[in-house]
C-alpha cells in the first residue's frame, strides 16, 4: 500500500503479458484518482484495455463506462452516478464472458449490470491508455482475478484496501 502509478494523460501506460479472458467470469479492480473524469469520447480515462483499442473499461464523460468496437463504438455506462475529479474512486468491473454480461461497481456499490459481447478475440494487456485516449492521474490497488466475487466481496474490498478482495 502506499504506492501509486502515476499518469500525465498524454503518453503514460503500462504494457504487460496479455490477461485472455475466453470463458468464465473475470473480475477487474483498481483505485484511480483522476484529474479529468468528464472529457467525452469512446473512453476518455481509460484503465483496462486492449492495445488495439477493441475493448476498453474505464471512466466516460464522469461516469463508469465500458466499450467495444463491433464496426462501429458501442460505449455503455454503468448508472449516473459520478466518478469524481481530484478523489480516489474504487471501480470495479466483473465480466461474465460465457453469458456476455459487465457489472460495474463504483467504491464498493454495485452500479447495474449491462450486456456486453464485443465480437472481437478478447484480451487485455495495457493499463492506462487506449489508442489516442490516456488515463490522467494515478491508479494503485490493481486486483485481476478469474473469479466470480459476490457483492460483498466488492464491498469488503472498497472498506479495507489494505487486503485483497478474497481475503
Amino acid at each position: 500500500t502506499g504506492k501509486a502509478l502515476s499518469f500525465d494523460g498524454a503518453n503514460d501506460y503500462v504494457d504487460h503479458g496479455a490477461i485472455n479472458p475466453q470463458s468464465g467470469v473475470w473480475s477487474f479492480l483498481a483505485t484511480i484518482k483522476s484529474s479529468d473524469t468528464t472529457t467525452a469520447s469512446v473512453i476518455s480515462n481509460p484503465i483496462f484495455t486492449r492495445d488495439n483499442y477493441y475493448v476498453v473499461f474505464g471512466v466516460n464523460s464522469g461516469k463508469l463506462a465500458a466499450a467495444y468496437y463491433n464496426g462501429g463504438w458501442v460505449t455503455q455506462t454503468f448508472s449516473d452516478d459520478i466518478v469524481s475529479n481530484d478523489s480516489y474512486n474504487r471501480i470495479s468491473y466483473e465480466y461474465d464472458v460465457t453469458n456476455e454480461t459487465c457489472k460495474g461497481y463504483l467504491n464498493g456499490v454495485l452500479l447495474s449490470s449491462i450486456t456486453f459481447n464485443p465480437e472481437s478475440i478478447l484480451d487485455f494487456n495495457r493499463i492506462g491508455s487506449a489508442s489516442a485516449d490516456k488515463l490522467n492521474g494515478v491508479l494503485s490497488n490493481l486486483q485481476i482475478w478469474q473469479a466470480d466475487l459476490t457483492d460483498s466481496d466488492y464491498l469488503f474490498d472498497y472498506n479495507n484496501p489494505n487486503l485483497l478482495a478474497i481475503d
